[in-house]
């Protein structure tokens, strides 16, 4: 089953029969369709270079150039790439990214790579994943101390598979592994 037809078959499940889902598919030859729950995929071998501005989910197994605005959930799959700049409410990495993302949370997943510079309120690298670059970790409006505050100073990590780490608005550096 492809990707987009799991994401496809859950979103179908938890919406409602009133709900209208759309879902654009871009793929190698270029030509794109339509089918349901608002995701726009770029399936593994498709290359497009551009701007894009995406009302809902993306997810992409190809590979995409240039600046990316999202209100919603981008995911990068395995055989996934994309370099240039992303605006989204979460990004999630388990294949490849280079360049700068303002996201919500970030989640750097198993055979995820990312290079660059990430500013999120949450970011978590799973055992596996891989981020080389820095990282400014946005704090919310109020402090701990009750002050107002906007951003924890820039942050370089160099990780490897043998470490897991997290960052989030309300924690310190947090390391495990070997």
């Amino acid at each position: 089953m492809r990707p987009w037809e799991v994401e496809q078959r859950y979103l179908r499940k938890h919406h409602s029969e009133r709900e209208e889902c759309k879902m654009g598919i871009f793929t190698k030859s270029g030509q794109s369709s339509v089918n349901s729950c608002n995701t726009t995929i770029i399936a593994a071998g498709t290359k497009i270079r551009g701007e894009l501005q995406v009302g809902g989910r993306m997810y992409v197994d190809g590979e995409f150039s240039g600046p990316i605005d999202s209100t919603s959930i981008i995911t990068v799959g395995k055989s996934g790439y994309i370099e240039g700049d992303v605006a989204a409410e979460k990004l999630i990495i388990t294949g490849g990214f280079s360049g700068t993302a303002d996201c919500g949370e970030i989640r750097i997943l198993a055979g995820g790579r990312v290079v660059g510079q990430i500013t999120c309120k949450t970011l978590m690298i799973e055992r596996g994943g891989i981020f080389n670059g820095q990282s400014i970790i946005k704090k919310s409006p109020i402090g701990i101390s009750g002050r107002s505050q906007d951003e924890i100073p820039i942050r370089t990590a160099n990780n490897t598979s043998d470490n897991v780490t997290c960052f989030s608005e309300s924690s310190k550096v947090v390391k495990s592994g070997a």
